[in-house]
């Protein structure tokens, strides 16, 4: 079995709160998945808006993965997917009104 870094999704009852919690990682691997600290976790059609921006979008969930655009302060984005657990962060694939998609740090995004 190979190690990667690619993110793994969060399971649906993954804790909110600020502490990690030791989970396994598909039945294969175990490892620390973050829960995240601020506010809910956003299910897929979820209306939100960033917070503390701009906020990159990127192409793929990690840092390292290259941005597509930089979300300001208050801009509306309605999420696809996640959480995805990945270098400590909760990534969640949005959309904007535009149809940009990309994935970003969830800590930034609250409901309108």
């Amino acid at each position: 079995m190979a190690v990667t870094d690619a993110a793994e999704p969060l399971p649906a009852d993954a804790p909110v709160g600020g502490d990690t919690s030791e989970v396994a990682n598909s039945g294969q691997v175990k490892g620390s998945e973050l829960s995240q600290e601020a506010g809910s976790m956003f299910a897929a059609g979820t209306a939100t808006q960033v917070i503390a921006g701009p906020l990159n979008l990127r192409v793929e969930p990690g840092l390292w993965a290259p941005v597509l655009t930089a979300l300001p302060d208050g801009y509306a984005a309605t999420v696809l997917a996640g959480p995805v657990a990945g270098e400590g962060i909760a990534w969640y694939q949005v959309v904007t009104p535009e149809g940009v998609e990309g994935w970003c740090d969830g800590a930034f995004l609250q409901m309108p």
